[in-house]
């Protein structure tokens, strides 16, 4: 039997971060363990906000403002890997 790849362990970990509720109203959350700094980008790549100092399992972003449509998170980890999660603001 192989032993289970790092590139699996890896995936597995990255699945483990969770955003919702999507579609988003005032509040999105993320949910993750070792989340270092949170970018949200319009549909068009611009960031319009950033949080970091994240030293809890649960962070919540406010989206109150943003106008309806796609958006983008990254989510960069303490290990410096990143992961782009998409959400939809009702």
């Amino acid at each position: 039997q192989p032993i289970m790849n790092l590139g699996n362990i890896f995936n597995n970990f990255i699945n483990n971060i969770v955003i919702y509720p999507n579609p988003a109203l005032d509040i999105l959350n993320i949910k993750g363990d070792n989340i270092k700094l949170i970018k949200v980008y319009n549909s068009m790549g611009q960031m319009i906000s950033s949080k970091d100092n994240i030293n809890e399992n649960i962070t919540s972003i406010d989206t109150y403002s943003l106008n309806k449509g796609l958006y983008f998170v990254k989510i960069l980890l303490n290990d410096e890997k990143s992961i782009v999660k998409r959400f939809i603001k009702e």
